[in-house]
This record gives C-alpha cells, structure tokens and sequence, in this order.
C-alpha cells in the first residue's frame, strides 16, 4: 500500500513522467533511472528514507536508505569480529553439523563462506532465521573444508577466523 501522505515524489517508468506526492518541497527532483536528487540539503532532511517500487502487479517492493546525519553515524560504528562454534551430531544414523556464527553485534547480517568463497547452499543445507546457524544434514566429504562467517553494519564488517571441518 502506498503512503501518499509521507509521498515525496513518483516516476512513471511506463509515461517517461515524474508526479509529485504530497511531502514534496519542490527541492526534489526524480531521474529517470529512478534516483532522487534533493536541492539544497540541510540538516532537517536528515533520516529514513523508503524507497518504494510498486510492481505492475501493484505489489510494492521497499528498501530503507539512511540519509546524511544516519549516515555517518552509522559509518563510526565499528563490529566485532565473530567466531564459528561447530557441533557435530549424529540422528537417527545420519551425522550433521551445526556450525554458529556468534556474534555480540545484534540485528547485523550475516555471511557464510566456504574456503574462502561465498558459500553456494545446497540442498542439505539450511541456514536458521537470522543465518546465525547453518546446518548441513546429512554432511558428506564434500563439504569438507574452511568455514568462516562475515557480519557487516553496511560500512564496516569482519570476517571470523576460519574453522576447518574434516
């Protein structure tokens, strides 16, 4: 659903046409790659900013963008390098392995790599809500290797020291 109150500005990719919302100063100015340029930015326009793209479908898709003051707030605040915890297990006949990013940065996303790689999941791989977990079950030779987790706030991030599963 739209939020035509809090609405700056809309691009009509279909039209070639911009329209304005009802929180537009006029300092705003949408290309038509879908980027929006403010004029004469102060302090008071510092914030969240949600983009919003609304589908032919009419379903919208959003993403949040800090703005200025956030911004550089955000850019200071510095992570923790993470460590992986592994457990190995054996159910009903069938050995797994859990391997647990821990982390004390909260609400920060987290990023699996296989000796170095991105890790690619397969099938008998699942990573729990927060990706914090990841589980492969059941574990075969091929998954032998290095482990590592990546956490970033979006300007900084670390990279656990790698963990071998034989």
């Amino acid at each position: 659903m739209i939020d035509f109150k809090s609405l700056l500005a809309i691009q009509h990719t279909r039209k070639e046409a911009n329209s304005v919302g009802a929180r537009n100063s006029g300092r705003e100015t949408v290309h038509s790659d879908g980027s929006l340029l403010l004029h004469g930015v102060t302090q008071e326009d510092s914030g969240l900013y949600t983009p919003q793209i609304v589908r032919t479908d009419m379903q919208p898709e959003e993403a949040q963008v800090w703005s200025f003051e956030e911004l550089s707030q955000r850019q200071n605040e510095h992570v923790t390098q993470p460590f992986v915890q592994i457990t190995d297990a054996t159910i009903v006949g069938r050995r797994s392995v859990i391997f647990t990013c821990i982390s004390p940065d909260t609400d920060i996303p987290i990023h699996w790599l296989f000796n170095k790689e991105n890790l690619q999941l397969k099938e008998r791989m699942t990573l729990s809500p927060k990706k914090c977990g990841l589980r492969i079950n059941p574990v075969r030779s091929e998954d032998a290797g290095e482990y590592q987790c990546e956490v970033s706030n979006g300007f900084n991030l670390k990279i656990s020291l790698p963990v071998s599963w034989l």
